[in-house]
């Protein structure tokens, strides 16, 4: 008898865990768009391979953050100038914009 009453507490809390999950999942703002400047040498498909932040999936601020961290350990941007900004979107999403400075070349 405890251990069926245990069961059905675990699973009503388990339930309710993931309904909480999706709602909080279906609140957050949305990507509305990843804006990369400041690229010369690397094209926009080699920078978009590095990061996971897409349009249409749920923002997360430390996924960004990682994606920048990625970007700068490629070597080929300087991290003292380079920087991300997030904005908001004209449609209650956010904006990730990465400003980035490419390193100089030696010769």
């Amino acid at each position: 008898m405890a251990l069926k009453l245990i069961s059905r507490v675990a699973s009503i809390f388990g339930l309710s865990t993931l309904i909480a999950i999706q709602c909080a999942a279906q609140s957050a703002p949305l990507v509305e768009d990843i804006e990369i400047r400041g690229y010369r040498t690397v094209s926009r498909e080699e920078i978009l391979k590095e990061i996971e932040t897409r349009p249409g999936k749920p923002f997360n601020r430390r996924r960004a953050r990682l994606d920048f961290e990625r970007l700068m350990k490629t070597g080929v941007f300087d991290s003292l100038k380079s920087k991300f900004v997030i904005e908001d979107g004209p449609r209650s999403g956010k904006v990730v914009i990465f400003i980035l400075h490419e390193t100089p070349k030696e010769k």
